[in-house]
């Protein structure tokens, strides 16, 4: 498996899209030929494994349930990497933040050993001596289990192929992700991947990473082109809703929030329109 350098700070425009693998396959047709394959992994394919954090109350999953303009993440990513397994060295993992703007999401993230990373975020500072840009996200990291008490709620796994544009000052990355599993038991980065699936065999889920707001031009025909739209999907929220009926609670007493429930339960209501009833209390 190819690595090289791993960065440490993202600022990027990200935007996901829900396709079909024929989709995908009449997308790339139209542009394999301004890409080439990231250089991780096997010429750009990788299986990469996340375990989120959250707070007792799920702070993470309500602000996106509630479309926050500002939200953040915690997680802790393991690449699988044969040869390090292999050598018998200690395995590597990132802790990240994600935080998402209305226009731009930023990622920082810090490599460790796997047993440090969850040391840190199960409370425990550890003492070691850092490059200035990592111990800021480092203490970062560490405000943020002050504050919310993070806890491990949920793993997520999947496969990924990942590319480059070919001319770089486009600043564009495009990763397809699929055979999406999750889980919230058993919440080690030991266990396999052989979990439920997040969604339904055939469909996976593509991004765009941009530096910037627009994309190039024949990105966007393409995409008209094979009938892809936008969607907003996060495979943490979607586990936490498949997992748990308490997921569709807002937070934190809001006075009608019962009658809102009571009424959405003797409604049988789904989730989506039991969303829409409910999109004022995000105003």
């Amino acid at each position: 498996m190819k690595t090289q350098a791993p960065e440490t700070m993202f600022e990027r425009r990200e935007i996901k899209y829900l396709l079909t693998t024929a989709q995908k396959e009449a997308f790339m047709g139209i542009i394999e030929g301004y890409l080439r394959p990231d250089e991780n992994g096997n010429s750009g394919s990788y299986r990469l494994m996340s375990l989120y954090f959250d707070s007792p109350n799920k702070d993470f999953y309500r602000a996106k349930w509630f479309n926050l303009p500002s939200r953040k993440k915690v997680r802790i990513r393991k690449y699988h990497n044969p040869e390090e397994k292999a050598s018998g060295a200690e395995e590597q993992a990132f802790i990240e933040i994600k935080e998402h703007t209305p226009t731009i999401n930023y990622k920082r993230r810090i490599l460790l050993p796997v047993g440090q990373a969850f040391s840190i975020l199960n409370g425990n500072m550890i003492e070691q001596s850092l490059a200035p840009e990592d111990q800021a996200i480092l203490d970062e990291i560490w405000g943020l289990v002050k504050e919310f008490q993070l806890q491990p709620t949920a793993v997520v796994s999947y496969h990924r192929q990942a590319y480059k544009v070919k001319k770089e000052d486009w600043g564009l990355r495009i990763t397809f992700d699929q055979n999406i599993r999750f889980r919230t038991d058993e919440l080690s980065l030991e266990r396999g991947d052989q979990d439920k699936r997040l969604i339904d065999e055939g469909m996976e889920i593509m991004e765009i990473k941009v530096k910037g707001t627009l994309l190039p031009s024949w990105t966007q025909e393409a995409l008209e082109r094979c009938g892809i739209e936008q969607a907003s999907f996060s495979k943490y929220s979607h586990t936490i809703e498949k997992s748990f009926e308490w997921a569709l609670v807002p937070p934190y007493g809001l006075e009608d929030y019962e009658d809102i429930l009571k009424e959405a339960k003797e409604a049988s209501l789904p989730l989506e329109l039991w969303k829409q009833r409910t999109a004022f209390l995000a105003d």
